[in-house]
């Protein structure tokens, strides 16, 4: 099984010292382990200003040092309720200002935008910047009947413009909860998905972190550890699969 982990990152759950202690350093830690260790990191050009004072520069090079080791990629974070309008103006500028503080050879191809609920009408403004891929919730966009391939990207209309992921929700509720202790354990949940080619997509957010029980940095350290289990940056990911299904609006799903 491949596995797309994203840290989401804005720098509002708590205090920068508490999240530097619980989180973020945490998380540098679980990736310097091994240079196979690979996940994504949406954020925001204000997490970024927040991270250019003394207390967390640090920081801001080790995010440098992991995407220049292409160990991560980034993506941007949607603003609630933004009208479709302004929309390409914010991405630019976050764009920007993610270039311009870790560097033009990162790679940014994606955004996190889970409280969308028609992510067709984004399509245009999204091809144009650049973006290749789009994090969705499924509930929001496909309702709770659909079933999802798990060797298969998401096309959203026109074929090839954006791709889009959804994470999975069973997954992301074992991990908040550490409800297994081992990778093992993680993986008998998803009998289907053992020795075979899919991929799961799972999310992890400041205040997941700082809620979650103490045993969950040993399981993402074993899960990353575990050789059945490949960790790779979303963006990879329309490399490794080859299968394509396209999405229409209103859910309705049309195979290529």
């Amino acid at each position: 099984m491949f596995w797309s982990n994203v840290f989401v990152w804005d720098g509002t759950a708590a205090d920068l010292t508490t999240l530097l202690d619980r989180v973020y350093l945490p998380t540098i830690k679980l990736l310097r382990e091994d240079r196979k260790r690979q996940a994504t990191v949406a954020l925001t050009t204000g997490f970024l200003e927040k991270l250019s004072g003394k207390q967390g520069k640090f920081l801001l090079s080790e995010l440098r040092d992991l995407a220049v080791l292409q160990q991560i990629d980034f993506a941007t974070l949607e603003v609630q309720d933004m009208p479709l309008p302004e929309l390409e103006n914010y991405l630019m500028q976050e764009r920007q200002g993610i270039f311009g503080v870790l560097g033009d050879d990162v790679i940014l191809r994606g955004h996190f935008a889970f409280a969308e609920k028609n992510p067709f009408e984004l399509v245009p403004t999204l091809h144009k910047l650049g973006y290749r891929w789009v994090l969705l919730d499924p509930l929001n966009v496909l309702g709770p009947y659909v079933d999802l391939t798990d060797d298969t990207i998401y096309e959203l209309g026109t074929a090839g413009t954006v791709y889009a992921y959804f994470p999975n929700r069973v997954a992301n509720k074992i991990l908040r909860e550490g409800s297994v202790p081992t990778s093992r354990q993680f993986l008998e949940k998803f009998p289907t998905k053992m020795d075979r080619k899919c991929y799961t997509v799972t999310t992890l957010s400041e205040q997941d972190l700082l809620n979650a029980p103490e045993g969950l940095w040993n399981l993402l350290d074993d899960l990353y550890a575990d050789l059945a289990i490949r960790s790779w940056r979303v963006s990879v990911l329309e490399e490794l699969f080859q299968k394509r299904r396209r999405l229409e609006g209103e859910g309705e799903e049309v195979e290529q």
